[in-house]
């Protein structure tokens, strides 16, 4: 019975943690949505004096000895919400002057937004800055009745789940069963943060859509009391459609006759004079509001999926948690083993999503802050934020060999975690990229460690060829679970969130990781036997290296396998994050294209592979396969047309990619006669990381390229089905052995 409530406590801590990320993401969501709205209108009423002080930079003035500025400041601050400042900066961003009385002050960053526009000359180009800070505290005022009834319902809907659990585990009732139940709880939570917080939605709509008509009214009726006639009004129709496009919360922005009907969701404002017989008239768009409402559901349903698998990954938790408190746990034994393999799979599953958690947003931040460094493009630093993380990976594993000789495991894997820590740590509080791209060179550093661990772990954790098979196929489901997690809960925070926020949260994760290892690894058993394992041969590690990676049979293995498979394993890295942001598509796109990539790996992708196995009989056969499927789930990027559709149909190619290539390649290399007589296990699985490091470094400059420019797209697609083409004469020739 203590086993039973064992995984309900597991499954129940899970749930919980769900349950909260609902409550805090629905909430952050529609924050996010009012200081969106907040900032268009503010960006659409302060063009007036953008334009204001462009003219004058045309006729001589200059943004130093502009007499009256500030006035001109504060009259645009009045057509702004209470608590708005501006600040005019220089192109260096140093204030000139602000609506504050101050010379200088300064602003907690917590409760302010800011908006930046760019003060541009025909001239000279680019002159300054407006700077706009609005005020966080008013919209949390808003919110707080519907974040309080979201707090209270969502702890209404755990409370009755969790009682329910509860009866139906003393009354024997399966884990399936209760996850079902828990993942019910969970979905009608979301369905209940979506109708609480939809009047939210349209309220800030509508407050945007009257702010600006509100603008565009006061500017109309200013030129009426000059006696101006409203037809005589220059390029009056275009003016106000210039400001509907700017404020995404207005369908349509018009003059109409005082006496016609009124429409639904259309509102109208007086214009000036007693006969005027004509009104400003506005509506709503309901089709803005409908897609942000759609996208925080499609948000809840992507973290109950995502909930979902880590509920099945750690439901074995309960049984390790058991064995780790008997007294079998660090003896030699078949069942010692088999939580080996479990410990494995979950360590792998953790460090993996962890890693995968915050992969490639270093990139997409640079390109957001559009800062380069050391003379590189922000396109060249953002590729470089990828690489530099595998080229430290790929150095690091050179030396792992030695240092896993003189650490031991345990050693080695409190060491690698803290880098991890504080590498993450590291990118979440710079605002530099040259910063962001060091501290990925640490975290590369940091993974180095944590494979090598992993490495040591499969080759010393096993007694037979049956067991040392169930720790290689632990460590491949561990990686592809780990993906499929790690991106998926990445673009989760960082579409909510923001980019940055994915490094604090994989700091936290590691730290989770380190526990995890610390406690479930039977260290003593794994030093013991790495001690007693009889190695391959007295030569020096170098030297057998050398011979080994010469051997034409494992070079042919490198160069239509192992590069092929690394390459497009960074495609929903590199390659699917990019067109989703030059496309300008929303975040969800880019939650879903993680999600179903990682589902189709870790899930289609397994039964897929067991099906080809028994019906090809050949790892060649099916490796051919995943290249031309992954050569397709590139070129289809170029699509000009559905490109959501099509980018959600590439990362399920990708993911099936990953979760079928994965162990083939795997598999085709361990099998190579070069590898097996020339290394022993740790040290096989070392060049195999260091060969998927090696192409990792490389090809986020390759796939950003690809992005860019098609022919770049195609050759790479055209090198794919060219390796498997040269793989069928591989074929033939061991068929005829």
């Amino acid at each position: 019975m203590r086993g039973f409530f064992r995984k309900y406590y597991v499954l129940q801590f899970i749930s919980l943690l769900a349950a909260v990320g609902l409550c805090v993401l629905s909430y952050l969501t529609i924050l996010d949505y009012f200081k969106k709205n907040e900032e268009q209108f503010i960006i659409s009423c302060n063009d007036e004096v953008i334009d204001e002080i462009t003219t004058s930079l045309e006729y001589g003035k200059t943004l130093s000895n502009y007499y009256g500025i500030s006035d001109v400041l504060k009259r645009a601050a009045l057509l702004l919400n209470e608590g708005s400042i501006i600040v005019l900066a220089n192109k260096d961003e140093e204030a000139i002057a602000s609506t504050m009385e101050e010379s200088y002050f300064q602003l907690e960053r917590s409760d302010y937004g800011e908006v930046i526009q760019e003060i541009r000359s025909n001239e000279d180009g680019l002159e300054g800055y407006l700077k706009t800070y609005y005020s966080y505290i008013k919209i949390k005022e808003e919110l707080k009745d519907s974040l309080k009834k979201s707090v209270i319902g969502s702890l209404i809907v755990f409370l009755i789940m969790t009682i329910c659990c509860f009866a139906g585990y003393k009354k024997g009732v399966s884990d399936n069963h209760i996850v079902l139940l828990m993942i019910l709880g969970v979905t009608i939570q979301g369905i209940f943060l979506t109708v609480n917080y939809r009047p939210e939605f349209e309220k800030a709509a509508l407050k945007s859509a009257e702010g600006t008509a509100a603008y565009v009214n006061s500017t109309i009726n200013d030129v009426l009391k000059k006696g101006v006639v409203i037809e005589e009004i220059y390029d009056l129709d275009e003016y106000m459609e210039e400001k509907r496009q700017e404020n995404d919360s207005i369908a349509s922005l018009y003059i109409k006759e005082r006496n016609d009907s009124v429409r639904q969701n259309e509102y109208t404002l007086p214009l000036y004079g007693e006969n005027e017989k004509r009104t400003l008239a506005y509506s709503i768009s309901e089709g803005y509001i409908h897609r942000n409402v759609l996208d925080m559901a499609l948000t809840f349903i992507a973290t109950i999926v995502l909930a979902i698998i880590v509920m099945k990954e750690s439901i074995i938790l309960s049984d390790m948690i058991s064995f780790r408190r008997s007294k079998l746990f660090g003896q030699p034994s078949e069942d010692q083993y088999k939580h080996i393999a479990n410990a494995i799979r979950y360590g792998n599953f953790l460090s993996v999503t962890f890693d995968y958690m915050c992969l490639s947003f270093s990139a997409l931040q640079i390109k957001e802050w559009n800062q380069g460094t050391l003379g590189m493009s922000p396109i060249t630093a953002a590729a470089l934020s990828i690489s530099i993380c595998s080229i430290a990976d790929l150095l690091g594993m050179f030396f792992m060999p030695y240092i896993g000789k003189r650490l031991a495991g345990k050693k080695l894997t409190v060491i690698s975690a803290i880098v991890m820590i504080v590498a993450n740590l590291g990118c979440f509080f710079t605002t530099s990229t040259l910063v962001m791209v060091i501290m990925r060179f640490f975290a590369g550093v940091g993974t180095a460690g944590v494979k090598q661990v992993r490495n040591i772990v499969i080759s010393d954790g096993y007694s037979c060829e049956k067991e040392r098979s169930a720790n290689l196929a632990a460590s491949n489901n561990g990686v592809i679970g780990g993906i499929l997690c790690g991106m998926g809960f990445g673009g989760v925070i960082a579409g909510v969130f923001g980019y940055q926020t994915t490094f604090i949260a994989t700091a936290i994760g590691y730290m989770l990781y380190l526990i995890f290892m610390f406690l479930f690894m039977p260290w003593k058993l794994l030093l013991n036997a790495s001690n007693e394992k009889e190695k391959i041969s007295n030569d020096n590690f170098i030297i057998r290296l050398n011979k080994t990676i010469t051997s034409k049979r494992l070079l042919k293995t490198i160069c239509l396998v192992i590069i092929p498979q690394y390459f497009l394993l960074m495609i929903i890295v590199c390659l699917i994050p990019g067109r989703i942001q030059s496309l300008r598509l929303p975040g969800v796109v880019l939650t879903y294209a993680n999600l179903l990539n990682g589902v189709a790996g870790l899930y289609l992708g397994e039964r897929v592979y067991n099906l080809m196995k028994n019906k090809f009989k050949s790892d060649i056969t099916i490796q051919m396969l995943v290249l031309v499927t992954g050569a397709v789930s590139m070129i289809m990027l170029n699509i000009p047309f559905f490109m959501t559709a099509v980018i959600i149909l590439s990362s399920i190619l990708a993911g099936l990619v990953d979760g079928i290539g994965t162990p083939v390649s795997m598999d085709i290399y361990m099998g190579n006669i070069s590898v097996i007589e020339g290394l022993d296990d740790t040290e096989s699985l070392v060049l195999y990381s260091v060969l998927g490091s090696a192409v990792m470094s490389v090809a986020p400059f390759i796939l950003e390229l690809c992005e860019k420019n098609e022919v770049w797209m195609f050759g790479s697609g055209i090198y794919l089905i060219i390796c498997a083409i040269l793989m069928i004469r591989r074929k033939k020739r061991n068929k005829r052995q």
